[in-house]
């Protein structure tokens, strides 16, 4: 809503920039180097930001983060990508950048409408966020109803353009460790959102949706809530499987605000391009209670208190079976997996010479990292044909899916990379494998194209 209303301003913005405007980023280095391209662009420098210093919010990055001498930092914080959007808007309408958090200035006046316009519902407290923004208080129902109000805006609109962005560049809205991505990945077209203190908002292409809020504001019951919720309304999807767990949801936030990450989530989903963890092996989860907490959900303005489950999670429940000889799940020498890692880098950034180098030296065509991404996957998910190209011509599976079910032909046709889909086709690649298919993301984006070579009208 934030973000609709710096386009209401005639900020100019789209793709990975409107996404970041969005934006509760992980801090990766992605996040970080676009916020100052965008700082930049605008006139900007990190000093005009109002945001407090903090450590990147992904846990892990943080521990890198402070490993590489680095301190609490304005640009790091989590919401620098919508700060960034705020200056760049008031800027542009030559209002106050000193003033641009106050609650009269009058971008956030114009944050204030749409935030009511959105939700039907009258703003009944304004309190200051942990970034330092007003805080606009809503019920539950009127939350999942500006999420609904956004999914089923008319195209162009400033609703619709923030929600298209989110939904195409997921990675910047969350980060690439984050079940925000995961989930808006593994179902093209849902628009999806964690808050601060454990809110989560979730619409689904149709128009249903949810928000619901834990009580204490702890993250570790998000998932398994959040997975259950979703079956309850019909949708159903293999990611589903590592959220059922407290400590799979906790892995990706950490235990606490600075907490360090789990290693217990076995096989929890992650977008393609989030990098192997050298040196972490599966194990057993233990008996992992959920407690008694009662939970506020409401359902597209339908709200109903809910207990969580108390099953205790088991080795099944996360699905961490090997998946065979080329899993680096198996790799246990370290410089084995120094050696994987570097390999996905090279496959995520495009480096085809270097990546063939390496298959032609001996290193699986069919490699995973332990999100089940390949070679192929990673260098499709980034838009890199040349090296799709050179993966499928020394036998790479085309086919190959994720842990979430997603194949290399549906990643391109969701990230609108077309060369790569032409590459894939090309090779043989079958539209209607995987879950959501290539054709299903074809007809979810209304790709006409893509649906007339597929075959699939």
């Amino acid at each position: 809503m934030q973000a609709a209303a710096v386009l209401r301003a005639g900020l100019e913005l789209s793709g990975e920039r409107l996404a970041l405007a969005a934006a509760s980023h992980s801090g990766e280095s992605f996040h970080l180097d676009l916020v100052r391209t965008m700082l930049a662009e605008h006139g900007l420098t990190p000093d005009h930001l109002q945001t407090p210093p903090d450590l990147p919010l992904d846990p892990e990055e943080a521990e890198s983060y402070l490993a590489s001498g680095r301190v609490r930092d304005r640009l790091a914080m989590n919401c620098s990508g919508k700060h960034t959007a705020m200056l760049a808007a008031a800027a542009r309408n030559g209002w106050p950048l000193a003033s641009y958090l106050d609650q009269d200035h009058p971008l956030q006046q114009l944050v204030a409408e749409g935030v009511r316009a959105a939700s039907g519902e009258e703003v009944a407290h304004v309190g200051t966020d942990g970034c330092g923004a007003p805080l606009l208080s809503l019920s539950l129902t009127g939350l999942a109803r500006a999420f609904r109000h956004f999914v089923l805006a008319d195209p162009g609109t400033p609703e619709r353009r923030v929600a298209d962005a989110m939904r195409a560049h997921p990675e910047y809205v969350a980060g690439t460790r984050r079940p925000d991505t995961w989930l808006m990945q593994a179902l093209p077209g849902t628009l999806s959102k964690m808050g601060a203190e454990a809110v989560q908002a979730v619409a689904l292409p149709d128009g249903r949706a949810l928000a619901f809020k834990i009580d204490d504001g702890a993250t570790r019951t998000l998932g398994p809530i959040l997975a259950r919720l979703l079956r309850r309304m019909g949708v159903d999807s293999p990611c589903w499987r590592a959220w059922r767990t407290p400590r799979c949801w906790a892995a990706a936030y950490g235990s606490g605000r600075s907490g360090r990450r789990s290693d217990a989530c076995a096989a929890g989903a992650a977008g393609p391009g989030a990098a192997p963890r050298a040196g972490r092996h599966h194990r057993p989860l233990d008996r992992c209670r959920n407690g008694h907490g009662l939970h506020k959900v409401a359902m597209t303005g339908h709200t109903r208190n809910i207990h969580h489950s108390r099953r205790p999670a088991t080795m099944s429940d996360a699905n961490p079976e090997p998946r065979g000889p080329e899993s680096i799940e198996h790799a246990h020498d370290p410089e084995v997996l120094q050696l994987a890692a570097k390999v996905f880098d090279l496959a995520r950034h495009g480096d085809t010479d270097t990546v063939a180098a390496y298959v032609d030296a001996g290193v699986p065509a069919n490699l995973t990292n332990d999100k089940g991404d390949s070679l192929v996957m990673l260098a499709a998910y980034h838009g890199h044909a040349a090296t799709v190209e050179a993966l499928l011509q020394r036998e790479a599976d085309p086919d190959r899916p994720n842990d979430r079910g997603q194949t290399p032909l549906a990643g391109a046709v969701f990230k609108g990379e077309d060369e790569v889909v032409k590459a894939l086709v090309a090779h043989g690649a079958d539209p209607s494998a995987g879950s959501p298919s290539a054709i299903e993301t074809a007809r979810m984006f209304e790709k006409t194209e893509l649906l007339k070579l597929f075959g699939a009208e």
